[in-house]
């Protein structure tokens, strides 16, 4: 009876100290595919944004025939505001991460990066809305 009860707690802390590391694995491993979904959205935008302006800029003689110089140059602008936003986002969740990293070492208990994070979020948003701006303007302004 005593051997089976010894086994019994032998079984259930083996039992809680897999759940614990399970459980911190699992926080570990969401954070690192929220970073690389992050690299991910950033690419995504800076590949839009950069890609309307460079390819709007390359065809800009044969755009010039299908488009007003003003159209143009305000979907320029819009495209090139987005990368402007995109890249203060950049810089935003670098900052995250940082506030993040010094508050875990020093007060792990209580990480508070909402901010910047909540701040590089929005940036990215306004990326996008540029982004959309840009090519409603450029299909607003066809001549056909």
């Amino acid at each position: 009876m005593v051997q089976a009860s010894k086994q019994n707690t032998a079984k259930t802390a083996e039992k809680a100290d897999w759940e614990g590391r399970y459980l911190e694995n699992h926080r570990i491993e969401t954070f690192k595919s929220t970073i690389s979904l992050s690299t991910e959205i950033i690419k995504y935008l800076t590949l839009l944004n950069g890609g309307a302006v460079a390819g709007m800029l390359t065809t800009l003689d044969k755009l010039t025939k299908i488009l007003s110089v003003g159209t143009i140059r305000w979907a320029v602008a819009c495209f090139v505001v987005g990368l402007v936003f995109n890249g203060f986002g950049v810089f935003a969740l670098y900052f995250s991460q940082t506030v993040a990293y010094k508050e875990f070492s020093m007060r792990p208990d209580r990480p508070s990066q909402r901010r910047q994070l909540i701040g590089a979020a929005m940036f990215q948003v306004f990326s996008l809305m540029f982004f959309c701006f840009g090519a409603l303007i450029s299909v607003e302004g066809l001549q056909t």
